[in-house]
């Protein structure tokens, strides 16, 4: 039974949503999945199913597949607690970023191309598209692509951190390496809640 009226002490219950352990072992099951060349519908269904992986986008709602007018297809779009709409692109992870010269593989340049359309169509239907995801317009302030692809220990590391200085202008690109480290940063920094 409740505490009565008055009752100095609050009668709260809590639920661990996550403990340490727990992330440690989602986190050994993210990177034995990247590591394992899986199709691409496999890593969209373990990060739906994984959350905690979007925090680096601090998630207010995550929607699975978001259509852009019947025209395109998002793996994700996430509204963050700031406002942004992260429109997501994910690709197949050992597909390679660089070629041996340090520049772009042309299977690269193809969620770019994606999502910069993405972008293109909603600069010019702002309104409607926001309405198919049933999202309304005062809740978004800024609207922004993300291309997660590769892995960064299958590039040469000087040439990949010269590559990630790139400004892709409304585009933000993160390897399924970046995706990890975030997971790994917030467990060590995290305390059992």
């Amino acid at each position: 039974m409740g505490n009565p009226i008055g009752s100095k002490k609050p009668n709260y219950s809590f639920t661990k949503m996550y403990e340490k352990s727990t992330l440690i072992s989602i986190l050994e099951s993210y990177l034995r999945l990247i590591k394992s060349n899986p199709e691409e519908e496999k890593v969209q269904t373990f990060l739906k199913n994984n959350p905690i992986f979007f925090h680096i986008f601090s998630p207010f709602r995550i929607i699975n597949k978001s259509p852009i007018f019947n025209i395109f297809t998002t793996d994700f779009a996430i509204i963050s607690t700031t406002g942004t709409l992260y429109l997501i692109e994910i690709e197949k992870p050992n597909k390679p970023i660089l070629k041996k010269d340090g520049g772009r593989t042309s299977e690269f340049n193809h969620p770019f191309d994606q999502v910069t359309d993405w972008l293109h169509v909603i600069r010019d239907h702002r309104s409607a598209v926001l309405d198919m995801l049933d999202i309304k317009t005062k809740d978004v302030t800024n609207i922004r692509g993300v291309v997660i692809y590769g892995i960064e220990e299958n590039e040469d590391e000087k040439a990949l951190r010269k590559f990630k200085a790139t400004d892709f202008g409304q585009i933000d690109f993160y390897t399924f390496t970046d995706i990890a480290k975030n997971v790994q940063t917030l467990i060590e920094n995290f305390e059992d809640i």
